[in-house]
């Protein structure tokens, strides 16, 4: 538990229920006397009062890294499965894509057809793409290179 958690609960159990003491009160009588460095400020006592034994900041927390892990994106969507995913939009589509067709919230704020591409297929997410080639361009370069050796025009 951090300093300051516990001296906020201490602080706070000599508060008796019916006395409302303003979070910045409760930081002033718990930064009395001491220095810069351990001054409680009032944000960290209504931390503590929403939440005095930190389970929901935690579960915060764990919900924000284990939404996506980082190596998730990469064993989902190897290179080779992105370039052929580059390679299929340009044959559905007749042009390359880019990182404004693969990223869903620009596909849905141009609407109409962008949308309905971005919805039709199963394709990687711009950022999955830029975390593998660093750039969109440099990963439709890649296909581009791979479609040409290939022999298709």
């Amino acid at each position: 538990m951090y300093l300051a958690a516990a001296c906020a609960e201490r602080e706070l159990r000599n508060v008796q229920p019916h006395e409302s003491m303003l979070s910045a009160a409760i930081a002033r009588a718990m930064s009395n006397g001491a220095n810069d460095a351990s001054k409680v400020s009032s944000a960290t006592v209504r931390r503590y009062i929403a939440d005095p034994s930190g389970v929901r900041s935690r579960q915060s927390e764990q919900r924000a890294r284990s939404s996506k892990p980082p190596c998730e994106t990469s064993l989902k969507w190897p290179a080779a499965l992105v370039l052929e995913r580059i390679r299929e939009w340009h044959t559905f589509y007749g042009a390359w894509p880019s990182g404004y067709d693969w990223t869903r919230a620009h596909a849905a704020r141009r609407g109409g057809d962008a949308l309905a591409r971005w919805s039709t297929g199963h394709w990687p997410d711009a950022q999955t793409v830029r975390r593998l080639y660093y750039t969109f361009p440099l990963a439709v370069a890649a296909a581009r290179r791979e479609h040409r050796t290939r022999g298709a025009c």
